[in-house]
C-alpha cells in the first residue's frame, strides 16, 4: 500500500535494510508425519522434516525477517554450524519463487520484489552500479490494488513500489544515467536507498545495463513477449485453465446468445400478391 509516509531527507543518516519473506500466496505447514511443506495454490514444495533451527527460520520467514535476524535465530537454536543449512534454504526457496524482499529505510517499506509463479531463470549477475543503467524498453508500470507495480517479462518476478515518488525514479531511468546522478529524481531520499531500489530493479530485469541490446530480445516486442512469458505454466500468477479469477463479478452468459430486436424494421412482403403477379405476366423469350 501507499505509506505517504515523509522520505528521511539526504542530509540524514538513514537505515536501509532488506527484509526477506514468505510469498503473500503461500503458507507453511506441517503434515501428520512432521514434513514441512510450502503451499501456494496447487503448487507445494516439501521440506523434509525440520530441526528446531530451520523450523524457526520458517516460522520467521511467514512474517519476514531481516537475514541477520534468521543467522542469529539459528545460531541460538542449533550453534553456527546450522547457519549452512539455513543458506542452503534460503537459495532454495530463492530459486523456487518462495520468497518476497522488501526494501526499507528506517522501517519503512519502499519498494518489494515479489515472484510470479515458481520457475525463476538463472541468476542475474550482481548489479554493477557504477555502469549507467536504463530502463529496459520491456518494463511496464501499472496500479494493481491501489499500489504501483513495475514489472519485465524478462524476469519472473514484480516490484511493487510502496511510495508513489519512486515512480519518478523509474520514469528518469528511461535515459540512461549512473546512481550518483538519480539524487534528483526522488528528492530527500538518501543515496543508500536509491542504490538499494536500483538493484532490488536491477535483479527484477527491469533496469538494465545502457548499451546495445542481446539480439535474442531485440527480435521481440513488448506485447509478444509479456503474453508469452506470462502464459507459461510456472511463470504466471493464478494456476492455469479454468481458474475462475472473475467468479461473481457477473452473472454468467448464457449458453444461446438471445435473439435481438433488428436494427432496421423491413417491410414483410406479400408473397401471395407477388406469386399471383408473376403467373399473370408473359414468359419473356430468350431464344
Amino acid at each position: 500500500m501507499l505509506t505517504g509516509s515523509p522520505l528521511p531527507t539526504s542530509s540524514e543518516v538513514a537505515v536501509v535494510t532488506e527484509t526477506l519473506g514468505l510469498r503473500a500466496d503461500a503458507q507453511a505447514m506441517v503434515t501428520p508425519e512432521g514434513v514441512t511443506a510450502l503451499v501456494e495454490g496447487h503448487v507445494r514444495a516439501p521440506l523434509g522434516k525440520l530441526g528446531p533451527a530451520l523450523t524457526g527460520a520458517v516460522a520467521a520467514l511467514a512474517d519476514g525477517a531481516q537475514e541477520e535476524q534468521l543467522v542469529a535465530l539459528t545460531t541460538e537454536a542449533e550453534g553456527e554450524t546450522a547457519v549452512l543449512k539455513l543458506n542452503m534454504m534460503l537459495r532454495r526457496l530463492d530459486q523456487g519463487g518462495w520468497l518476497r524482499h522488501t526494501v526499507s529505510v528506517d522501517g519503512g517499506p519502499l519498494a518489494t520484489r515479489q515472484p510470479v509463479g515458481h520457475v525463476m531463470p538463472p541468476q542475474l549477475p550482481p548489479a554493477d552500479l557504477a555502469r549507467p543503467l536504463v530502463l529496459s524498453r520491456f518494463a511496464c508500470l501499472r496500479a494493481d490494488n491501489g499500489v504501483l507495480r513495475v514489472e519485465s517479462p524478462l524476469h519472473a518476478v514484480f516490484v511493487e513500489l510502496h511510495d508513489p515518488a519512486l515512480a519518478g525514479l523509474v520514469g528518469r531511468l528511461a535515459l540512461p544515467g549512473q546512481a550518483s546522478e538519480l539524487g534528483d529524481s526522488v528528492p530527500g531520499l538518501a543515496p543508500a536507498a536509491i542504490r538499494s531500489i536500483l538493484r532490488l530493479l536491477r535483479d527484477a530485469a527491469i533496469v538494465t545495463a545502457a548499451g546495445s541490446e542481446p539480439l535474442g530480445q531485440a527480435q521481440w516486442s513488448f506485447a509478444d513477449l509479456m503474453f508469452h512469458a506470462r502464459s507459461r505454466v510456472g511463470r504466471n500468477l493464478g494456476g492455469f485453465g479454468g481458474t475462475y479469477h472473475r467468479q461473481g463479478l457477473a452473472e454468467p452468459s448464457p449458453a444461446v446468445k438471445p435473439p435481438r430486436a433488428p436494427a432496421v424494421v423491413l417491410p414483410t412482403p406479400d408473397l401471395a400478391a407477388v406469386t399471383a403477379k408473376r403467373a399473370g405476366s408473359p414468359r419473356e423469350d430468350h431464344s
